[in-house]
């Protein structure tokens, strides 16, 4: 695993409050932070095809052109916020 993101996960968790201590599973921890981290990107990336016929029937629209149109912003706005520190309470 590359030291950079060993370094990142040990800065979120000792930001969280929750540095391990002295013979703590450190792995276990450092996967379950990237399991969390890796689910709400995948989690909005299924909206716009779950949510599109419906939207596209209420608004009379499209509903490709709907799911690429919102996709495609949305993606965008993911993009810009992996530039964010996450901070866990």
């Amino acid at each position: 695993m590359p030291q950079a993101a060993l370094k990142a996960v040990a800065d979120t968790l000792r930001d969280a409050g929750t540095a391990p201590g002295p013979g703590e599973a450190t792995f276990t921890r450092a996967r379950m932070v990237f399991v969390l981290a890796r689910r709400e990107p995948d989690a909005w990336l299924s909206w716009p095809p779950r949510v599109t016929a419906n939207m596209a029937a209420e608004l009379g629209v499209d509903a490709h052109r709907i799911e690429r149109v919102l996709d495609m912003y949305l993606r965008a706005h993911l993009t810009e916020m992996v530039e964010v520190k996450i901070k866990l309470c």
